[in-house]
């Protein structure tokens, strides 16, 4: 690896003063620069291409969504970094957010400095193609330039893995991140990693744990609410796509959802295992994606008909029930009649009577609207067949 440069002039490469103007030679660079810009995609799947076959960032620590996402930002700062002055300042917090990030990833340090500096055999392969042999000198008056822009880059992404690794040594909701990104990493987890992450998280690999999945809207809204709590370790939580996973170990006294307050989401009391945990945590995310309708906290088995029923839509029958469901749509957009609230009630207790004193109405009452209900959505709920198919279609209540 190259160390940090030092001393940088504002002179432009290949000149012995800085002359205010562009030469000839810098619109010749610029124009290269510029072709690079057009090639970002192309860049991104260069370096993925060589840092999946190099071996590092191994056992699915970081996703390959993430690897692209954090690529396509590193070569978009490069490439302005490319046509700037050398003497211009840097602007650290691409470099600074990577590092952070990584750190708390848990990858080694010399495997992150590695795949940083790929970036550079990545640009240079992109320049020579496009410079040919008509401005090669252009570009070999430029190589210290394309060096001195990835190791100023590669220096910030170190420091600030560093200082992040410090922090995290100091407190027990950012060491808990590592071991957490380990748990819910993409790809197979082996039975040793899971051991691993309890003994890290002090919890053990089998029991018992309260898990809450909060809507993205919410995230932010939670996460002051329980910081006390992941600082001390009482409470877990780790982001997954938009959505934040918390997990409530078994020996915490007060349940997960006096924790984390009025949010949207799903809970589930009793998952076992760390196992699990990471195939709830996934399941819980499509549950959400299903109902964009929540705004508070519901236990899953509400939101599970729901996510049965897209699956269902998205990959066995298109149109599944369609004409049902837009029924009944309509019927919990204009509640006037009370028709989806009585059947609600009803598929709750099973019984006209109990609906009856529930909704504090006649008997009669509660034949007639489960009647009309049949009648516009073409649903009995006092056929258990139907009453199935009805638990599929209504949508969670608010």
């Amino acid at each position: 690896m190259h160390s940090e440069p030092s001393g940088y002039s504002n002179t432009p490469a290949g000149t012995g003063e800085d002359t205010g103007e562009d030469t000839g030679e810098d619109h010749e660079w610029l124009a290269l620069v510029d072709e690079l810009e057009k090639e970002v995609p192309l860049l991104v799947e260069e370096f993925l291409s060589e840092l999946l076959s190099s071996g590092l960032y191994s056992g699915d620590l970081v996703s390959r969504k993430d690897l692209a996402d954090s690529a396509a930002e590193t070569f978009v700062f490069l490439i302005d970094r490319l046509r700037s002055p050398l003497g211009a300042p840097d602007r650290h917090l691409i470099a600074r957010r990577l590092g952070r990030l990584r750190a708390r990833q848990g990858v080694a340090m010399q495997d992150l400095v590695d795949a940083v500096q790929l970036d550079f055999p990545v640009l240079w392969r992109r320049l020579r193609l496009h410079a040919g042999e008509e401005r090669m000198g252009v570009l070999i008056d430029h190589v210290e330039r394309v060096h001195v822009v990835v190791d100023r880059y590669s220096f910030s992404v170190r420091e600030e893995f560093i200082r992040e690794s410090a922090r995290i040594a100091q407190n027990v909701s950012i060491a808990n991140q590592r071991h957490l990104a380990r748990l819910f990493a993409e790809g197979p987890v082996s039975a040793d990693v899971l051991g691993d992450v309890a003994t890290g998280l002090g919890v053990h690999v089998d029991a018992s744990y309260e898990l809450a999945v909060i809507s993205p809207e919410h995230v932010s809204a939670v996460r002051p609410a329980i910081g006390d709590d992941l600082a001390d370790g009482t409470l877990f939580a780790h982001e997954i796509g938009p959505t934040l996973a918390v997990l409530r170990p078994p020996d915490k006294a007060r349940p997960l959802d006096a924790m984390i307050g009025d949010c949207a989401g799903v809970l589930f009391s009793d998952v076992q295992g760390l196992a699990a945990v990471r195939v709830t945590a996934r399941g819980a995310v499509e549950m959400l994606r299903s109902h964009p309708e929540v705004s508070r906290l519901h236990p899953y088995a509400d939101l599970l008909p729901g996510a049965v029923l897209r699956h269902i839509r998205g990959r066995m029958v298109p149109g599944f029930l369609r004409d049902e469901s837009d029924a009944i749509g309509a019927l919990v957009q204009d509640e006037s009649d009370q028709l989806v609230s009585t059947v609600r009630t009803f598929l709750g207790t099973g019984t006209v009577k109990a609906t009856a004193s529930a909704m504090y109405c006649h008997r009669n009452t509660v034949v007639n609207r489960l009647n009309s209900f049949a009648r516009i959505t073409g649903l009995d709920v006092t056929r258990p067949a139907d009453a199935g198919i009805v638990h599929l279609l209504l949508p969670v209540a608010s």
